[in-house]
């Protein structure tokens, strides 16, 4: 049975009255065993989603999670009070879309593609860590007191196993996708590749500074050298076959390709633009170096990096050489003001490729392509 298109907009109000749309339409549909719903599932899908459980206002709940934050409660700690106050997450969709069967397809913008936290998993059978409650959570930071009386978590929070025996969750679309797909168009075009990780994390600056080393590292000493520094930004020492193997092809002449993804984190904004600046001011005198051409890009997928127009940022030898040589940049006072986007600007190394409609997180590619004078990795 076809339930029609519903789908929730930004902002919090409005995504409310859609949200109880929804859920006044799966109610009227009166679903059974011989029904099929669709649910589409993509990162974000908390904020445009939000139904708060009976007793509980949206402006309440946010007070809530706003206070929580401000506290120092970590992200599995928010998690856990987020699903709790929910009428939808948390696999609480699920349970309104019983008897039917549900197919869940999703677009992932989280780590390690843990379903139950993309979207906070409204079909998926979330459950929070041993011994970690909502209740628990709002005791250790002293915000009892925000929580209406008169609300029994309890009743909220039990689901039967059989309604998930009717569900399917898959994701079709992710950053290790995204990965493979763009790993595929540059060995068509010539590049040896390795992927080094879909799990990329930190902050973005110090993820940066290790971009640099690993690719001094390569220039001064065999690849193997580099398992600790390639580690560190999630690649699995298993696969150190393949990094000799991109040494062998780099040695006769191939240019080589490192893709890596994830998501890092940035004390103000523009986290992509801020790891490519980082890289460039660690890697400075190997940009420079004609025995070989570096290239260096990090974008979100999404075509947003922060408020700005950018998906991130792209260095060679030549936006290097404008920056430093030409328009005496100093490149180490906009990392310092948080300013990246600004050093771009002037150099012609913003990426931009507008809106895209999806995220799967960031990217970054890392090129050495090897001039006729190679110098080879030794």
């Amino acid at each position: 049975m076809a339930m029609g298109s519903k789908c929730a907009h930004w902002n919090f109000f409005t995504s409310l009255k859609a949200c109880n749309e929804i859920l006044k339409t799966i109610e009227e549909r009166n679903l059974t065993e011989s029904d099929i719903v669709f649910v589409l599932i993509s990162g974000g899908g908390s904020a445009l989603l939000p139904s708060p459980i009976s007793g509980l206002t949206l402006a309440e709940k946010q007070e809530i999670i706003t206070k929580l934050s401000k506290s120092g409660a970590d992200i599995v700690e928010l998690n856990t009070v987020r699903r709790s106050l929910s009428n939808v997450k948390a696999g609480k969709l699920a349970t309104k879309l019983y008897p039917a069967q549900v197919v869940s397809l999703v677009i992932s913008d989280v780590i390690g593609d843990k379903l139950d936290i993309i979207a906070s998993g409204p079909t998926v059978n979330s459950i929070s860590p041993s011994n970690l409650t909502c209740a628990k959570v709002l005791e250790k930071y002293n915000l009892t007191n925000l929580l209406p009386k008169e609300i029994n978590l309890d009743t909220f929070n039990n689901i039967s196993e059989d309604v998930f025996n009717n569900v399917s969750n898959i994701i079709f679309s992710s950053n290790a996708i995204a990965l493979n797909e763009a790993e595929l168009i540059a060995k068509k075009m010539g590049y040896s590749t390795l992927q080094v990780s879909d799990k990329t994390s930190g902050e973005a600056r110090i993820v940066g500074v290790i971009w640099a080393k690993i690719l001094q590292k390569l220039q001064e000493s065999t690849p193997s050298q580099c398992i600790d520094l390639l580690q560190k930004i999630g690649f699995n020492k298993e696969n150190i076959s393949k990094l000799e193997c991109l040494k062998e092809d780099y040695e006769n002449g191939k240019p080589i390709l490192f893709l890596s993804g994830g998501e890092t984190t940035v004390k103000v904004i523009w986290r992509n633009q801020e790891l490519v600046l980082s890289f460039a001011m660690q890697a400075s005198h190997l940009l420079i170096n004609e025995s070989h051409d570096i290239e260096f890009m990090s974008c979100g997928t999404d075509g947003i990096d922060g408020p700005t127009d950018s998906a991130g940022a792209f260095i060679n030898r030549s936006i290097w050489n404008k920056a430093i040589n030409d328009l005496k940049l100093a490149p180490e006072a906009y990392l310092d003001q948080n300013d990246s986007y600004n050093f771009w600007s002037q150099v012609d190394g913003l990426v931009k490729t507008g809106h895209t409609g999806t995220n799967v997180m960031d990217i970054q590619m890392l090129i050495i392509r090897p001039r006729k004078e190679i110098s080879k990795l030794k």
